[in-house]
């Protein structure tokens, strides 16, 4: 029995002796070599020791240290757990174990992987200070401190646990309790990275960059290879001091320990653009996105960094779609108020404004805290219709920001909204520094709201000459001009505008618009269709191709276009409908979309105008002023608005709250000049000739009144008082203060028609179209005032000029039919045919023009032809003598004496009264006096 018992002992020996020595060796070199740091060689040692023995628990757990060190950490969690199963002692586990799971986002697993585990009191320690960390990660703050609170009051001086606690502290702005407990562990942290770490924290949330800086610095000199503490410095360097360099060595110290770190490689990819390196920052966030595209969804929902940086890589790389699915996710585990407000912007770029507006909304106190983002949200308010919230929030940034030119700016845009133009003006001029390009921008704005074009165009050009192809400038600056009524500058900015750049959006857009406004919707159509195409999402470029194909008198494809292009903004919609309905006289149908509108927001108040001004046009002035009132409660602080209620209401014939409503907008806006002028007006009509004049003499003494305006409003008055030689003279000073004026000038038009007063009419606008030759619109009325009094060859030389102008469709072809009547006074048919057809064919549908082509055939002596086209105009309007006349005459002409007779009957004292005197007495011979011979 002896013998075998030793026989088995050297058995034993002989089986594992020599091998055993062997592992010691490579267990022995492999720790020597990573004691020196010697990282790889290392973990080739240890490989070799536990392919001689597995089961080496020494050098299973060295190695599990070195994959963890490698960032290899689900590998360090098996090995691990294989040591575990073999028996390794909890303490020397229990911490290496924690690490690997909390560094795979493992959080839930951490809080109870070591409960079976034996467990001494430090190995306890370990176990809650892992255990608290996994709190943190999963936002359960409170619990976390209770741990370190816990362990602190059992170890005061327990190093990590302090730390931790500090670290809490910090996280919850407790800045006083996290100093004191710094200072109070200093002795005996000063040596850890951690510490200076934590330290540089409080300093940097004490605005101390410069000691945060320190701090920082320290911890890296501490421990060079900590990758939180070179994070630290980096953005220290990057955000706060704008040190490019500095920032860039400690990212590529990051890179060089870490290549794949996240956060590192998105810090970089910043930087790069910085520095205008775009294209190799977009080749970093490219290979950022496709490493973070393999990463396990589990694992990164596990993990609030990563997901965060996820989301912000697919953000920086324009992926909208996708960066918003991961923000959103992102803030259902995490309140972040930098990653909201990035998911706002997404949404932005998405077309999902009641989305960014809501989101924000929720954040508003957080957003406070920096003026570019609370000016987001506030931006947001006023764009999309949150007045009352803008009114509200807009102060509260003030008391934070006061005189902040951004917040100025914004500021304004809220009061004009309102229509509070000199309010808004009066905002803006409080800043005190005026030198940014985007408050000269809003401005100029202003100035224009407020009837200072001038000024306006004055910054304007102030600022092309910094920006010379700005767009936003330029199509501003064009509108301007239009205001100026120089409209042809106008047009040559937008259309150059849009020959450089055809598939610009705003480009396209304006430029249809303007085409659209000159009568030429067929151009229109051609400019905004592409456009439109290539942005399908974008609800205005359809609205307006609606509105076009609306001119074109194509209504289905416009309500086809509402009903299917459109997303997402029924509202809108229904309301675009009933505009079209209304315009093709559809009554029900328009007022079937308005009630529909409603409906879906009783306070929305472009369907209420709409239903306010069909009511009026079915003389319904019940009804109106039932929807007048109800604009008036939602105007009622809003001046421009109560402006042009007024004017509803003196279409209802409701003169009194007429009254009422412009004087309220004088009260919100003593300064208001369009008030006062529609107030003065209205007391005219009222026949309260003094309360206009004492009206007027306010008005004149109000600061930056109109010259202009003064002298129409004179006239108005004296017109009033039957003076009309001294109304003659206020208008006609008006016309040479500004010829541009359109009341002047249709006013002195007016009282012009006496013998005596012609000539000196037409040499003051003959002389003033030599400074405007292009001016249509007067060239246009002094031609119609040659017609009107007889003088043909001075009509016909102003139409045919006319005619050779870039003028709108419509009015070219007023100036042909003009010609045509002139050459009918003229004898000279044939050209009357010809010219009258030119006139039909822009405009087909129009009756005089019908009436002017028959009327010029029938003279030509082709009967037939003319009676068709007399008969049209005659079906458009019946109730036209002039009509009804030219029917009669060509139905006689074609033999159809009887129906020209019931024609002729119906005009009172024919043939008096027609202006073709001598073919209405020769029609009267034929039909009243020969028939009864």
């Amino acid at each position: 029995m002896y013998i075998q018992t030793r026989f088995f002992i050297a058995l034993l020996f002989g089986a594992f002796s020599a091998p055993a020595l062997a592992q010691l060796s490579n267990y022995e070199k492999g720790l020597q070599s990573y004691e020196a740091n010697k990282v790889e060689e290392a973990y080739i040692h240890l490989k070799n020791a536990l392919q001689d023995n597995p089961d080496y628990l020494p050098a299973q757990i060295l190695l599990a240290k070195i994959l963890i060190d490698r960032r290899q950490y689900a590998m360090a969690e098996n090995e691990l757990d294989r040591a575990a199963r073999k028996g390794a002692d909890g303490d020397i586990i229990v911490e290496l174990l924690g690490q690997a799971l909390l560094a795979q986002a493992k959080y839930e697993q951490a809080l109870n992987y070591a409960n079976r585990m034996v467990l001494s009191d430090a190995g306890e320690v370990h176990y809650q200070l892992v255990q608290a960390q996994a709190h943190r990660a999963l936002g359960n703050i409170g619990q976390a401190e209770s741990i370190y609170r816990a362990i602190v009051l059992q170890q005061p001086l327990q190093l990590k646990a302090n730390l931790g606690l500090a670290a809490v502290l910090l996280s919850q702005q407790q800045l006083d309790e996290a100093e004191q407990l710094l200072a109070t562990i200093k002795s005996v942290a000063s040596s850890d990275s951690q510490y200076w770490l934590l330290a540089g924290r409080a300093h940097y949330l004490r605005d101390d960059v410069q000691l945060a800086l320190a701090a920082y610095q320290k911890a890296v000199e501490l421990a060079p290879e900590s990758v939180p503490a070179l994070k630290a410095l980096a953005i220290t360097y990057y955000v706060d001091l704008a040190n490019y360099d500095k920032a860039q060595q400690s990212v590529e110290q990051i890179l060089a320990i870490a290549p794949n770190d996240p956060h590192a490689q998105l810090i970089k990819s910043n930087l790069l653009a910085d520095l205008n390196q775009d294209s190799v920052a977009d080749q970093v966030l490219m290979q950022l996105h496709s490493q973070l595209s393999r990463v396990d969804t589990q694992y990164l929902l596990k993990s609030s960094e990563l997901l965060l940086i996820d989301s912000v890589t697919s953000y920086k790389l324009q992926k909208w779609e996708e960066a918003s699915r991961k923000f959103e996710t992102y803030l259902d585990k995490e309140r972040d108020v930098n990653a909201a407000v990035m998911l706002a912007d997404t949404y932005l770029q998405l077309e999902l404004y009641p989305s960014a507006l809501a989101l924000l909304d929720g954040y508003k106190k957080e957003l406070l805290d920096n003026l570019d983002q609370a000016l987001i949200l506030a931006s947001l308010y006023v764009d999309y219709g949150k007045l009352y919230d803008s009114r509200h929030y807009l102060p509260q940034i003030e008391q934070r920001y006061p005189g902040a030119p951004s917040l100025l700016v914004l500021m304004a845009k809220s009061l004009t909204k309102r229509g509070q133009y000199d309010e808004a003006l009066a905002t803006l001029l409080r800043a005190t520094d005026q030198s940014d390009r985007a408050y000269q921008y809003a401005l100029a704005t202003a100035y224009g709201n407020v009837g200072q074009p001038q000024q306006a165009l004055a910054i304007v050009n102030e600022l092309l000459q910094q920006e010379p192809n700005n767009q936003d400038h330029l199509l501003f600056k064009a509108r301007l001009l239009v205001q100026l009524q120089q409209a042809d500058e106008a047009e040559k900015i937008v259309a150059g505008l849009y020959q450089r750049t055809p598939d610009e959006r705003n480009v396209a857009y304006a430029y249809a618009s303007l085409l659209r406004a000159k009568g030429q919707p067929q151009q229109a159509l051609s400019v905004i269709k592409p456009v439109t195409q290539a942005h399908s999402r974008d609800n205005q470029l359809w609205y307006l191709l609606a509105k076009i194909e609306t001119d074109l008198g194509r209504v289905d494809e416009a309500v086809d276009i509402l009903k299917e292009k459109v997303k997402g903004d029924r509202l809108t919609v229904t309301v675009e409908l009933a505009k079209i309905y209304h315009q093709e006289g559809r009554f029900d149908d328009a007022m079937s979309m308005v009630d529909s509108a409603l409906y879906q927001d009783p306070n929305n108040e472009e369907a209420a105008v709409l239903k306010a001004q069909m009511l009026i046009e079915q003389r319904d002035r019940k009804g109106a002023d039932r929807v007048l009132a109800k604009l008036s409660r939602l105007w009622a602080e809003n001046a421009a608005r109560l402006v042009e209620l007024s004017r509803m209401q003196r279409a209802n014939q409701a003169l009194t709250s007429a009254e009422q409503s412009l004087r309220q907008a004088l009260a919100l806006q003593p300064s208001s000049s369009i008030a006062f002028i529609e107030l003065i007006e209205l007391s005219l009509q009222q026949q309260k000739v003094s309360e206009a004049k004492s009206l007027l003499a306010d008005f004149a003494d109000l600061e930056g009144a109109s010259a202009v305006y003064l002298e129409v409003l004179r006239g108005d008055v004296a017109l009033a008082e039957n003076k009309t030689e001294q109304a003659l003279t206020h208008y006609q000073a008006a016309f040479k203060l500004d010829p541009l004026n359109v009341k002047s000038f249709t006013r002195m038009t007016q009282l012009s028609a006496s013998a005596e007063r012609q000539q000196q009419y037409a040499q003051l606008v003959e002389a003033q179209l030599d400074k405007q030759p292009h001016n249509d619109f007067m060239r246009h009325t002094l031609a119609d005032f040659y017609l009107q009094h007889g003088q043909f060859d001075r009509a016909q030389h102003h139409l045919q000029l006319l005619l050779t102008q870039p003028v709108p469709d419509f009015r070219k072809a007023v100036a042909l039919n003009n010609l045509a009547f002139i050459h009918i006074q003229k004898n000279n048919y044939p050209l009357a045919v010809s010219t009258s057809a030119q006139a039909l064919q822009l405009l087909p549908q129009n009756a005089q023009f019908l009436d002017t082509h028959g009327w010029a055939l029938t003279l030509n002596e082709q009967y037939s032809e003319g009676l068709g086209y007399l008969r049209e105009a005659h079906v458009r309007e019946s109730s036209e003598i002039e009509i009804r006349f030219h029917l009669a005459y060509a139905l006689a002409k074609t033999g159809r004496q009887a129906e020209a007779r019931a024609l002729l009957q119906q005009l009172p004292d024919f043939p008096k009264g027609i202006a073709e005197q001598k073919f209405a007495n020769e029609l009267f011979s034929e039909i009243f006096v020969n028939s009864q011979k």
